[in-house]
């Protein structure tokens, strides 16, 4: 019987919220959305740039929580790299606080992956690359180093 894959969610929110099309819908909201899907242990909130309220109550409701000032580029960064050092899994989900989710989701995701190699809800990687860089994940292929330029 084949075990089932581990997951690790990467959280970002920030005091800028995104681009949601529900006007009641905010980072809590969000954040709940995922929590009927995904376990606690599952999730990690990255605050970045976050306001004093948020990183309060993230700090309070997530198992964990990271407090960052590093903008979009630096942030998703810093989500490979803990994703590699800190929070081994078998699948990455990389996900912002402007994505409200289905109670499934982790069923749809799981789906997907049966199909593609890869699924993602970010639109926007210009965001996450860095300067002067051609590659979005330049290092990802070395495992034990992985330099981060600055963003």
């Amino acid at each position: 019987m084949n075990k089932p894959k581990t997951y690790t969610v990467f959280f970002r929110t920030s005091k800028q919220f995104g681009k949601n099309p529900i006007s009641e819908a905010n980072c809590y909201i969000t954040y709940h959305s995922l929590l009927k899907s995904f376990g606690a242990n599952e999730i990690i909130v990255i605050a970045d740039n976050a306001s004093t309220e948020q990183q309060r109550y993230f700090m309070q409701q997530a198992k964990h929580c990271y407090l960052t000032a590093l903008g979009n580029c630096g942030s998703f960064q810093l989500q490979v790299k803990l994703a590699v050092q800190r929070h081994p899994a078998d699948i990455y989900y990389f996900v912002e606080d402007d994505h409200l989710h289905q109670p499934e989701q982790k069923h749809y995701i799981s789906a997907g992956l049966n199909h593609f190699d890869f699924v993602s809800l970010y639109d926007h990687p210009d965001k996450y690359r860095a300067p002067r860089k051609k590659s979005l994940f330049p290092a990802l292929a070395v495992h034990k180093k992985m330099p981060f330029g600055k963003c």
